[in-house]
């Protein structure tokens, strides 16, 4: 079976609705005309309701958003702050995030040949 989006189910009960209503006389065994009206102002109160909450929080992420960007800036600018006053190899930056000096990696030197002191070819 199809995945039935909102917006499918939306435009299928206007069609019925409006077939239903041009036809008063037409009858489902559990359901009349005005309990199907009922249950579809329901629906579209619910969709209401979502698109609010939606909106909602469009607003609140883009707001966290901003935020982010802000104290994205202020966390650098403090570890950087911290490595100067503390020192670059100190338990302060690494606890601030940064990678001690004497714990980084060092680059591998390319051996040389013996005879040429040239680095060896790939």
């Amino acid at each position: 079976m199809p995945t039935i989006t909102p917006q499918d189910l939306q435009d299928e009960l206007a069609t019925i609705a409006r077939v239903w209503t041009a036809n008063p006389d037409f009858k489902l065994k559990e359901m009349s005309l005005e309990q199907f009206t009922a249950r579809v102002t329901g629906w579209t109160d619910l969709l209401g309701q979502i698109k609010t909450r939606e909106d909602e929080l469009l607003t609140l992420r883009n707001a966290r958003s901003t935020q982010i960007d802000e104290l994205w800036n202020v966390a650098v600018r403090a570890r950087a702050g911290i490595k100067g006053y503390f020192g670059d190899d100190s338990n302060q930056y690494e606890l601030a995030g940064g990678t001690r000096v004497s714990e980084r990696k060092r680059r591998g030197v390319s051996k040389a040949t013996e005879s040429t002191g040239t680095p060896k070819a790939a």
